[in-house]
């Protein structure tokens, strides 16, 4: 009896993993991350995207958005409609832009903080009254 419970309760954490991912098992035909990069067009100079960008949306994500994705084994896989609404995710117009470098961010971080003295203490720097 109590083997039957652990089942179930491990069943039920199995289901919501499922569902969490977004992934459905009843719905979704699964696709090995392998064979992803034959489904999409091909890129530049007429390649086909590399498997490991495969691996990166899903681990990674792409603009704040992850690729959803179920381990079936030591394989990890995918869908057609994981692919879609993470597709429709990353082109949409509201999606997350992409951080800026450091180097960029820490420019900005710079001339902000500049304006910011040239506004509070006038054209002299750091110059308080």
């Amino acid at each position: 009896m109590i083997e039957n419970s652990d089942s179930a309760a491990t069943s039920e954490r199995h289901s919501a993993a499922v569902e969490s991912e977004g992934v459905s098992l009843a719905t979704e035909q699964l696709i090995p991350f392998n064979q992803v990069p034959n489904l999409l067009p091909r890129l530049r100079r007429g390649r086909k995207p590399h498997v490991g960008s495969i691996f990166r949306w899903a681990q990674k994500g792409l603009s704040g958005h992850r690729l959803e994705y179920l381990q079936v084994g030591g394989v990890k896989c995918t869908s057609v409609e994981a692919l879609q609404r993470f597709f429709e995710k990353i082109t949409s117009p509201n999606r997350r832009v992409a951080p800026h470098s450091f180097a960029k961010r820490q420019r900005e971080i710079k001339r902000a903080t500049d304006e910011v003295q040239r506004l509070l203490y006038g054209n002299k720097r750091g110059a308080k009254s």
